[in-house]
């Protein structure tokens, strides 16, 4: 593709030496300047140690003081020995024009003994003390927000008075995903699928698809939330599942959009780690990629799930990196933002540079090579650590360009001796061809 190209301005948020900052901007109202900025802070993996807003009448220009909401985010469980709950992306960031509300899909995680232990389980013993769950999370501007499990199999809702109830832990698992629109203006949600649920739908059994670490691991599942006049209706997709000789920890942090010619896809992290703990069966020369499926019927099944391709046919390689689509108000066209990697060095999760954009082909679905596009790489100086994987995204209303705002992590970090808290919060300026 000839002519204009996507153009990226970067600038330095803030530097900190002992853990990460992370920032999210969104605007309060359908239409105006006025937004909010989210900020995070993290001294641990997968944990958040702190979170604050603060909200801005122009567009940013100015900003009224920080408001402290980690006790919103984190809380101790009463009546249990260390239990611990985490929210995750709480907060409505998606304006609904049919509700009049705005709307995310959140996770609740709930650690059974206190995160440090439950952590430990997990990685170091295939333990299964961490225990997510997903909500449509719906607010009216000025009201109280709304939490609606999503349930892709019978289970209890969650109750404080039993907070260890095993019908509401163990049942309708699953890892968050992101939030976008159908072109009906339903709201479609893929979800990470607890992979033991994802095969009893399927009439399949689990350990003929993923005997190495099945009680951790997800499939994938869309919800798609319709607007009746007065509440959300949530169907669920046929799921789909990898086995563990194609990834090893399944699907993980699924990304939606829809095509303009109706077709929807989904975008997915999967990984090619080998790991005792998890009694992983994948090859150890097994390719690490970007892994896709596709539905043409609305969203009810998928195609099984195939490995992401450019339109040269050349395979996306990917390190098990976050990824997001983003459609641009300026021109219309959608875009994929995430690391492409070098194929003989993608293992597990590494590296996680560089960071690309990339124009989506708006028939199948395949990534438009010629498009291509880094918006950060390693830099001298910088760790072959280091991660370019954690960000958030805003389109600014009054410039229309997508701004990335990202924490290099791992910058200093020094291959077996731990991470190193030193981080950098960076903010990229992407300017789209009309």
């Amino acid at each position: 593709m000839g002519g204009k190209k996507i153009t990226v301005q970067s600038s330095r948020i803030c530097v900190h030496t002992d853990g990460e900052e992370l920032i999210k901007r969104s605007y309060n109202e359908p239409t105006g300047l006025r937004m909010t900025e989210y900020k995070s802070f993290a001294s641990e993996s997968d944990f958040s140690n702190g979170n604050w807003k603060r909200e801005s009448p122009d567009n940013g220009r100015t900003w009224g003081e920080w408001t402290d909401v980690y006790g919103e985010v984190f809380q101790y469980v009463d009546g249990t020995d260390a239990d611990e709950i985490l929210w995750c992306n709480r907060d409505p960031d998606l304006y609904d024009p049919r509700s009049g509300r705005f709307v995310t899909c959140g996770m609740q995680r709930y650690f059974i003994g206190g995160h440090v232990e439950a952590y430990r389980k997990e990685w170091g013993e295939g333990g299964d003390d961490v225990r997510d769950h997903c909500y449509l999370i719906s607010q009216k501007p000025g009201e109280e927000a709304e939490y609606q499990l999503l349930r892709f199999e019978e289970c209890d809702e969650y109750d404080l008075a039993n907070p260890r109830n095993r019908d509401y832990l163990y049942k309708s698992n699953a890892y968050f995903g992101d939030i976008r629109f159908a072109s009906n203006g339903d709201l479609l949600i893929p979800i990470g699928a607890s992979i033991g649920a994802c095969c009893r739908i399927l009439g399949i059994d689990v350990n003929e698809v993923f005997p190495s670490c099945p009680q951790i691991m997800c499939g994938m599942i869309l919800v798609r939330a319709r607007w009746n006049g007065s509440a959300y209706e949530l169907s669920y997709s046929k799921p789909v599942v990898l086995n563990d000789l194609q990834s090893s920890r399944g699907v993980c942090e699924p990304c939606v959009a829809q095509l303009t010619s109706g077709r929807i896809i989904v975008a997915i992290r999967g990984s090619n780690v080998r790991s005792p703990a998890w009694k992983t069966r994948i090859d150890p020369c097994a390719p690490g990629f970007k892994w896709y499926c596709c539905s043409d019927d609305g969203g009810r099944t998928f195609s099984p799930i195939m490995p992401w391709v450019f339109d040269t046919r050349e395979v996306v390689y990917s390190s098990a990196t976050l990824s997001t689509f983003f459609r641009s108000t300026k021109n219309g066209r959608l875009y994929w933002i995430g690391n492409v990697t070098d194929p003989q060095k993608t293992y597990g999760n590494y590296p996680r540079y560089p960071l690309h954009i990339c124009e989506v082909d708006e028939k199948y679905g395949c990534l438009v090579k010629d498009t291509l596009t880094e918006i950060d790489t390693r830099r001298e100086g910088d760790s072959e650590l280091v991660q370019l994987s954690n960000f958030s995204l805003l389109e600014n209303r009054e410039t229309l360009k997508l701004e990335v705002r990202l924490a290099r992590i791992g910058m200093h970090s020094i291959p077996g001796e731990g991470h190193d808290l030193y981080s950098e919060t960076w903010l990229y300026e992407i300017d789209f061809p009309v």
